[in-house]
């Protein structure tokens, strides 16, 4: 039978597997790591090195005084295992398992800021502070159709983020949730969707267009009458944003568009009422424009000038907009300053500001703060964003 190696033989032996033996040859695995039993491609000396530092570690095997200051130079962690003799603590020595988990983790920390943005390299494919559609409707690379998936499994559980994968979720501002096995999740009912975030910006530049319609954004000429709902049909000169307009006002009015509060605000400013639906959206009320105009109506009857001829009198005719508007159809405070804008042109858009009062018609609305980034913001410099946070919250408690 072969001899058993000596104490100075394994002491050699693990010097030269953690790369420690001054040789140059690179380490099979770190020092601080205990080896897994075995590897793809690995020899017969590397497969007897592996299971004696199992064997040391399970206590199947004892190193003597120069194998264990060996192993001590390659950062593993000893307790005593009889006399002069010591054993690896499995307990608490880190793994060969984990350190691929740990080299995985860091490359999809290093995905995250990429797809992001904030690794200082690469341009956002999203914008910091949401979770991507699972899909999208172009052409996409692997690397981002790998990163929609991942980034939608962490927002449903199906998959969890290590500790680096998170602190690169959380420089990009993406509020999580801690999991009992220590690892986390993306926290779904706080963060904003790349949908979301589309829709908050339509809702934006429905807002402008509709201010622009009716002159009340400062900057344009009106189109049309305040408080008045115009007529589909256009003259063939007219542009094609007031065709726009004329179509989507009148489909707002018949239910077959509909607002959200950003637009819904900018109608009322226009002097349009408007009526919430079933999806938390809103149209414009037609039965109060039409109980509006009967006012109206009735008011221009009180007001005209009569000349008495007999029985007979003659009231003068009388322009329904030059009448001061009942406001019993919509909130005063949406109307008082009619300059009031929200989100400046169509071209100037972004994540909308609370600029307009909310009505009575419509749930207060917060906004959402533009989503940040920081071109080179390693683990250790996040700080966090508790406004962020708070924001997306709001949003959520908006449902």
């Amino acid at each position: 039978m072969p001899e058993k190696p000596t104490d100075q033989e394994r002491a050699d032996s693990v010097l030269a597997f953690y790369g420690l033996d001054g040789s140059g040859n690179p380490a099979i695995v770190p020092p601080g790591y205990l080896p897994s039993r075995s590897r793809e491609g690995a020899g017969r000396a590397e497969l007897q090195i592996r299971k004696r530092l199992l064997d040391v570690a399970r206590g199947e095997g004892a190193a003597k005084q120069l194998e264990a200051a060996a192993l001590e130079q390659a950062q593993l962690p000893l307790k005593p295992h009889g006399k002069s003799r010591w054993k690896i603590d499995k307990d608490t020595v880190r793994t060969e398992e984990d350190l691929r988990a740990e080299e995985k983790d860091l490359n999809l920390a290093a995905n995250v800021r990429a797809f992001y943005g904030i690794d200082g390299q690469t341009a956002p494919t999203v914008a910091p502070g949401l979770v991507p559609n699972q899909s999208s409707s172009t052409s996409l690379s692997k690397f981002e159709t790998y990163m929609r998936r991942r980034l939608h499994d962490l927002s449903v559980g199906k998959a969890s983020a290590g500790r680096w994968e998170a602190e690169a979720l959380q420089q990009a501002e993406i509020p999580l949730l801690p999991r009992e096995d220590g690892n986390w999740i993306i926290n779904k009912e706080a963060a904003m969707t790349e949908k979301e975030a589309k829709e908050v910006i339509e809702d934006q530049e429905n807002a402008a267009r509709v201010r622009a319609f009716y002159g009340i954004d400062g900057e344009t000429k009106a189109i049309g009458e305040w408080g008045v709902l115009p007529n589909k049909r256009s003259l063939p000169k007219a542009s094609d944003f007031e065709k726009d307009m004329r179509r989507r006002l009148n489909k707002l009015s018949y239910g077959e568009r509909d607002a959200g509060e950003l637009e819904a605000e900018a109608l009322q400013a226009a002097g349009l009422p408007v009526t919430p639906n079933k999806k938390g959206k809103f149209f414009i009320g037609k039965d109060a424009l039409k109980e509006t105009f009967q006012q109206m109506a009735g008011a221009s009857q009180d007001a005209g000038l009569s000349q008495g001829t007999g029985d007979t009198s003659i009231s003068a005719p009388v322009n329904p907009s030059s009448f001061p508007v009942s406001m019993s159809a919509w909130d005063t405070s949406a109307v008082q300053d009619p300059m009031g804008r929200v989100g400046g042109s169509s071209s100037e858009v972004g994540y909308p500001m609370n600029t307009v009062p909310a009505s009575h018609h419509l749930p207060p609305y917060q906004g959402y703060a533009p989503a940040g980034s920081s071109s080179q913001a390693g683990p250790s410099s996040y700080a966090g964003s508790s406004s962020q946070h708070a924001e997306q919250q709001s949003k959520r408690s908006r449902r």
